[in-house]
């Protein structure tokens, strides 16, 4: 393991923050404050994750012969998490009582990815990096 990889998976003990941001958010689940705390750390644990995801995929630490589609397809669902976050963050600015409902988007948006990538027998095209273009 390289010193970067290393690094990154350090950095993913932000993990570690998230019982703690789950308990405050669920005291006071109609507060901002609560909310961001969740919702960025939510949002932290899933750009580092991408992150040793986008770096495991350029070091070449996959198998030879990992599927492309997959690779796309599990990059694809890593990008819910942070996304979701950052729109609970922005619908929370307007009113707090239903930014957690935000966190429900996560399953459909998994459930429409999986949609995507399981049409037909090839799915989209994929680009030499894993990305769907």
């Amino acid at each position: 393991m390289d010193r970067r990889m290393l690094w990154a998976v350090m950095l993913m003990m932000a993990i570690a923050f998230i019982p703690f941001s789950t308990a405050f958010f669920s005291e006071y689940p109609t507060r901002f404050v609560p909310l961001a705390v969740y919702a960025v750390g939510f949002t932290i644990a899933g750009i580092l994750e991408i992150f040793m995801w986008r770096y495991a995929i350029s070091a070449g630490l996959l198998r030879a012969d990992a599927d492309r589609n997959d690779v796309a397809h599990l990059t694809w669902r890593m990008s819910v998490l942070p996304a979701v976050g950052i729109a609970a963050m922005l619908i929370g600015l307007i009113n707090p009582v239903f930014s957690g409902f935000a966190f429900l988007l996560i399953s459909l948006a998994h459930w429409m990815i999986k949609k995507r990538f399981t049409k037909g027998e090839t799915g989209p095209k994929v680009d030499n990096d894993g990305l769907a273009v």
